[in-house]
């Protein structure tokens, strides 16, 4: 029996694909591990020569021989990498399994990790597009040698390429523009991320140089209804722009009409497709207002729970598949209050779901690639113990899904042309006859009778109004629009067959990365978010006005390369051409930054602060605290707050992560310190930080050295994988804590003591009793914990 180690993408892939192994008899033993995404970065420009770590036109471009990674240096990456090294290393593998995402994204997480570590076992490839045991059984049967299959092989090189190629944009870019401003901090520039800033810098100088138009129109009484005039020439057009034109016009109509066109439809409207991430953002956004990334966050939340499908996904289709479980879909949503009058209905009628399964609009999968939509799993949603944002994400899903069972709403529409001694007026009518699907959204209908007329039928022209209105400005971009304009960014360019490579990819930026980029943009200085919507600053407008229509700020970029590594995927080019191509294009276009000077306005005003990395509040008051350096601070530090805190301790590195974990009240992991006393003696210890409130700084914490080893075993078991939970000094935990669990409760809740019996009454769903907490800012608040379901974390509400 062959022996083979898969290493998916995720922890929850990871325990997914091991369930259902488990079930089957597969072949060959299968050991598990995961990363926890992206373990590996390039490397810095300093960490390939000396030469390229001072910032010199001398050195640019900077073209590395060779591209290589590192692993990632916060958070957990470094030991989830040589855990993994190991147990390659130890294991006596034949082969090893790439469970990562299936696509491009998937194969540079797997393969950066694979060629760092020098591995040279073959590699299979499970590719899956869905979640269920069935999909996974015929993933694990149907796996592809991931290194020799010509399309998987070269979805590899189209990966890497497009990382380097950012790379050498970033690198170069940056600091050729930054020093021809003569700057001293990076002015960063971006593939993706500039051709954003541009939009919504281009929008905003549009709205600075708006000025509103007077205009008018003419409103015919016709007795029984009334028309709008309109040009011969245009139907759409009713503006006069001259008011003399408008009152001269009145005065020569007679005061009698004749109808000459009635013109009668019926509109259908069926319901939406499903749910890419991208729509979902949207709908999300105008609904509940939130952003991209708070989108991404809770739909990884349900997703984690088995009550949604997997989020990060650009199709708005499902498999044949998926459609055969249709009713056990439903099923598991139909207590879900906004549709629950609706499903069991649906369910009862077998030929709507028969008819729907067979419906293109939905089902087709010729339009699945990495993901299909995002739609219930079949796991029973107890909606109830959800929190409110998940309710509201879970609603707008749950909508949508049943919508697709529903008739379409039905509108019987009238259109009317009455002619006054050759003026024409329209008047539009609209009848509601079903409102279908619509009565899960609650639409609101503009309804306008109009009664029975005739063409050719005689009418008196009593009464004609002026209107007077104005021309209004383009809206500001919001989360929605500016989704909407990164994935229809095509729109923003003339070739065509350009438009059709980035129609086609989907626009710029990725679901996963669309709402980090505004994100990056916000704290790089260059753009506000003021409650919904998106302003450019003065700093952001300048770096555009500066690139003077760079290709760089165009999405033009990404489709001329985005259609160079579409045609090395489909075996179409060679990698090696594009590589050189890719050199060709920086070495030229680095040239030109370099000849060039610029003038970057606003800078001082809001660049001073532009590489700030905003990583949680500050525990003195509550503003943000800022990455720095060599310290975290509270942005107010020197003004009105003086919490700050090195980044290294008696030499030990803080990282970001743990520095977070500290602003939330709680201690980092346990650490190694080591210091040289007066007298010479070495001293070394371990522990753990942790903020004190009553210090009001970061001190030392020795009274446990972490949830690792277990003191006494409890009759509980965990919710997330069943084993038999631990009780350590200072948790309540699973023993595979860390490894392929992550459920884990503290003895203590900012000061509340938790017993046995607290833990007991939340796995059974039940609330503690009240209990008194003080949070990190002196904040002394009443509220019970329980165990949230989705997350299997336990949370606070305050009562």
């Amino acid at each position: 029996m062959a022996r083979a180690l898969l290493i998916a993408e995720k922890p929850s892939l990871m325990r997914e694909v091991q369930a259902v192994y488990k079930m089957m008899n597969f072949p060959d033993q299968i050991d598990f591990k995961s990363f926890r995404g992206h373990t590996m970065t390039l490397l810095a420009p300093g960490d390939y020569t000396p030469e390229w770590e001072k910032w010199d036109l001398k050195t640019l471009p900077m073209i590395p021989s060779k591209f290589k990674y590192k692993v990632i240096e916060n958070g957990d990456y470094f030991n989830i990498y040589q855990d993994i090294k190991k147990t390659i290393e130890l294991g006596n593998y034949d082969y090893l399994i790439n469970c990562c995402d299936p696509g491009r994204e998937g194969q540079l997480i797997f393969h950066s990790v694979y060629e760092s570590l020098g591995c040279r076992l073959p590699v299979k490839r499970f590719w899956n597009n869905g979640m269920t045991e069935q999909a996974i059984m015929d993933a694990l049967n149907h796996m592809e040698d991931d290194l020799n299959t010509p399309r998987l092989k070269n979805m590899i090189h189209a990966s890497k390429l497009r990382a380097d190629f950012d790379w050498l944009i970033g690198m170069n870019f940056t600091r050729a523009f930054s020093i021809g401003a003569n700057q001293r901090k990076a002015l960063p520039l971006g593939r993706v991320m500039t051709p954003v800033l541009n939009m919504i810098a281009q929008r905003e100088m549009e709205l600075k140089d708006f000025k509103p138009k007077p205009f008018w129109e003419i409103e015919a009484d016709f007795g029984e209804y009334k028309g709008t005039y309109f040009d011969h020439d245009n139907e759409n057009e009713t503006k006069f722009f001259d008011k003399e034109k408008a009152d001269a016009l009145i005065q020569s109509l007679p005061n009698v009409g004749m109808i000459e066109k009635v013109e009668k439809k019926v509109e259908k409207k069926y319901a939406p497709s499903l749910h890419s991430l991208a729509d979902l953002q949207r709908e999300a956004n105008k609904v509940y207002s939130f952003t991209m990334s708070e989108t991404l966050d809770i739909v990884q939340e349900l997703y984690e729970a088995k009550y949604l499908s997997y989020p990060r996904t650009d199709s708005a289709y499902i498999t044949q598949d998926e459609a055969k479980r249709f009713p056990q879909l439903l099923a598991a949503i139909k207590e879900i209050p906004d549709v629950l009058k609706y499903v069991q209905p649906i369910l009862d009628e077998a030929g709507v779901i028969e008819k729907t399964a067979r419906n293109k609009k939905y089902v087709d999968d010729s339009k699945v690639s990495d993901h299909y939509a995002i739609i219930p799993t079949g796991k029973p949603v107890d909606f109830n113990r959800l929190s409110k944002r998940q309710q509201q994400i879970m609603s707008l899903v749950a909508k949508r899904f049943v919508a697709i069972f529903m008739p379409p709403s039905v509108v019987n529409k009238t259109s009317v042309i009455t002619n006054c001694s050759g003026r024409k007026f329209k008047t539009n009518g609209n009848e509601v006859v079903d409102k279908g699907y619509t009565v899960l959204y609650k639409t609101k209908f503009s309804e306008n009778s109009l009664p029975s007329l005739l063409e050719n039928q005689p009418v008196s022209l009593t009464e004609t109004t002026l209107i007077e209105k104005a021309t209004t400005p383009p809206s500001r971009y919001n989360d929605a629009t500016i989704l909407e304009a990164m994935i229809n960014a095509g729109r923003f360019l003339e070739d065509k067959d350009l438009k059709d490579v980035l129609k086609s990819s989907e626009g710029i930026g990725t679901p996963a990365t669309r709402g980090s980029i505004i994100e990056k943009l916000i704290n790089l200085k260059m753009i506000e978010r003021k409650k919904k919507t998106f302003y450019a600053t003065d700093y952001g407008i300048s770096i555009i006005q500066n690139l003077n229509g760079h290709l760089v700020a165009s999405p033009e970029l990404t489709a001329q390369w985005e259609q160079k590594l579409k045609s090395i995927e489909a075996c179409q080019l060679e990698p090696m051409t594009f590589w050189h191509e890719m050199i060709e294009y920086i070495k030229v276009a680095t040239e030109e930054f370099k000849q060039m000077t610029y003038q970057i306005h606003g800078v001082a005003a809001t660049y001073t602060n532009s590489e700030i990395k905003l990583i949680g509040n500050c525990p003195k008051c509550g503003q943000k605290v800022a990455a720095g350096k060599n310290y975290y601070y509270c942005t107010e530090y020197k003004k009105t707050c003086d919490f700050i805190s090195g980044k290294a301790i008696l030499g030990t590195k803080i990282s970001e992560a743990n520095m977070k974990k500290i602003l939330q009240g709680k201690p980092s992991n346990i650490l190694t310190f080591k210091k040289v006393e007066a007298n010479g003696e070495k001293k070394t210890w371990k522990a753990a930080v942790i903020y004190s409130a009553e210090k009001q700084q970061v001190v030392f914490h020795f009274e446990d050295e972490g949830p690792k080893v277990p003191t006494k075993q409890l009759h509980l078991k965990c919710p997330s994988c069943g084993n038999t939970l631990n009780e350590t000094g200072n948790f309540y935990m699973c023993p595979e804590y860390k490894k392929s669990c992550q459920f884990i409760i503290g003895k203590t809740y900012f000061g509340a003591p938790i017993s046995i019996e607290n833990v007991e009454q939340m796995l059974r769903g039940q609330t503690t009793e009240p209990k008194q907490v003080t949070f990190t800012d002196g904040t002394v608040a009443q509220g019970v914990l329980y165990l949230d379901v989705p997350t299997k974390k336990m949370k606070f509400k305050r009562i």
